[in-house]
């Protein structure tokens, strides 16, 4: 995958289901929103450890007129740990 848009189990070399695609979606959706990736780096090596390792910044920050729930789904998307990820797509349409 681009390292930009591995989830952190990807990055980290583990199993990896539909919910690695939850990811890529809210990394693409963040950076469409913010115009920038949501983790950054020097080298693919800093990127994958910012996506393990990091937050990105608040999305907020780069798109401050964005309706509460934008924040709260892409944030979602974003999340690390996978019990805390969306579990389907079904679900991120819902919210």
């Amino acid at each position: 995958g681009t390292v930009a848009y591995m989830s952190p189990e990807q990055a980290r070399g583990l199993q990896v289901d539909h919910r690695t695609d939850i990811w890529s979606f809210g990394v693409l959706l963040y950076e469409l929103l913010a115009r920038r990736m949501p983790f950054t780096g020097e080298t693919a090596t800093d990127v994958m450890l910012a996506i393990i390792q990091k937050e990105p910044p608040a999305l907020r920050m780069f798109a401050p007129d964005l309706p509460a729930e934008i924040y709260f789904i892409v944030g979602k998307m974003l999340r690390k740990k996978l019990d805390e990820r969306y579990q389907s797509v079904k679900d991120v349409l819902a919210d």
